[in-house]
């Protein structure tokens, strides 16, 4: 009887410290900030109100080859601009007729705005929806209608893509709107 009972034994411990650990895991993805289990979490749109793509990102094939390298967003003109993540600004100014404006995410990532007016100044620190600047009325970027074009670059080593290794990317993504693109293995007749 003693025999049974110990063969019993490594198998009792055996579930208990399944069940321990099986409950720390839990208790550990529950306090865990959601940003760190999920990286979309902390990103918002740049824009309040319901987001309106006018442009579509296009990945280009390689860094010089052409494509369109953010999303064009319809906004009115002078409607706020907000941060979609937390970050600081590191450049503030105009590029060829427009003012842009770049921040730099914890992460790595960088996202551009433009055309933008009454932008912060470099050096600032901001967290998600705060204002960073307003749509130029200026500026019909999507003529004949006003809209803000975001670009996203992250940290990347692929030298077809990444330029002072950082690639651009769809910032949509981000926001859980769109999915990453997956290649199919090509068979040999050229069918997926």
């Amino acid at each position: 009887m003693l025999s049974s009972f110990a063969c019993l034994l490594p198998l009792k411990m055996g579930r208990r410290l399944a069940g321990t650990f099986l409950l720390c895991l839990l208790v550990l993805l529950f306090l865990l900030p959601s940003s760190l289990a999920n990286p979309r979490a902390s990103w918002r749109p740049p824009v309040e109100g319901q987001l309106q793509v006018l442009t579509p990102f296009e990945q280009p094939a390689a860094r010089w080859a052409s494509g369109h390298r953010g999303v064009d967003l319809a906004l009115e003109p002078g409607q706020a601009i907000v941060a979609p993540a937390e970050g600081r600004v590191i450049f503030s100014g105009r590029v060829v007729d427009r003012q842009v404006l770049t921040l730099e995410h914890p992460d790595g990532r960088r996202s551009s705005f433009e055309p933008v007016t009454d932008s912060l100044p470099v050096g600032s620190q901001v967290q998600a929806g705060q204002l960073l600047a307003r749509l130029d009325p200026e500026i019909e970027h999507c003529s004949p209608s006003f809209c803000l074009h975001w670009g996203l670059r992250e940290p990347s080593d692929d030298p077809q893509q990444a330029r002072r290794g950082l690639a651009y990317t769809n910032p949509l993504l981000l926001l859980g709107l769109e999915e990453p693109s997956v290649l199919l293995p090509v068979g040999p007749d050229f069918g997926a």
